[in-house]
């Protein structure tokens, strides 16, 4: 399993409440931009600037609690523990899965997305893990998706180890095979080969016989 070191911190435009008559007030409890958005209190900068508005790296959330005296590890512990967490308590459906329909296991990756709430005590609880967090950066505030998300999916595909490739060269050589299978070709060449190592064989045998 392997963390990201950074991602994204999101606000709500409202101070939040415990009290009950406060639930139906979305923007207390939620951070969704969706939600946000259309609130007269909600600002996001359309600068470069991280650290202000709604929505945070959080590397900028790092060095806001560190500029509050508040070491970073008090939060970051908590977040691998949470995933390291969740991934064990999932892990045999998943690998029961993987085992059913992935035939190699280097060819299958995902990419989790954690929802994890810090509250007043700064401890951190799991919300919701999305398979299919989203990549995207753009709109208000896409300085800050970037500046996350773009290095992230090139750590991705670093640690899959993904080969760019010819693909119009790859689909000539596909349909080449798919030709000498049909054709007969394909047989015929490999049992060439298979009688070639035989007959190498038998000559490395005979030079080394006493």
């Amino acid at each position: 399993v392997y963390l990201f070191e950074d991602g994204l911190a999101r606000f709500a435009t409202e101070k939040y409440s415990s009290d009950t008559k406060q639930l139906k007030k979305r923007c207390v409890h939620l951070t969704n931009y969706s939600v946000n958005k259309k609130k007269e209190a909600f600002h996001q900068d359309a600068s470069d600037e991280d650290g202000v508005g709604f929505k945070w790296s959080l590397s900028a959330l790092r060095k806001h609690l560190e500029d509050q005296g508040t070491p970073w590890s008090v939060v970051w512990d908590q977040f691998r523990a949470i995933v390291a967490k969740t991934i064990i308590a999932v892990e045999p459906k998943i690998n029961t899965l993987v085992k059913m329909v992935v035939p190699h296991r280097n060819i299958c990756f995902e990419v989790f997305g954690f929802d994890v709430m810090l509250d007043s005590n700064l401890r951190a609880w799991l919300i919701e893990v999305n398979t299919g967090p989203s990549l995207g950066a753009t709109g208000v505030g896409s300085h800050v998706d970037k500046k996350v998300k773009f290095p992230m999916v090139a750590d991705m595909l670093n640690l899959v180890g993904l080969h760019p490739y010819d693909r119009a060269a790859f689909e000539r050589e596909e349909e080449e095979k798919k030709q000498a299978r049909l054709t007969g070709l394909g047989e015929q060449q490999s049992r060439v080969r298979h009688r070639d190592v035989r007959e190498a064989q038998v000559d490395s045998l005979s030079i080394c016989r006493p």
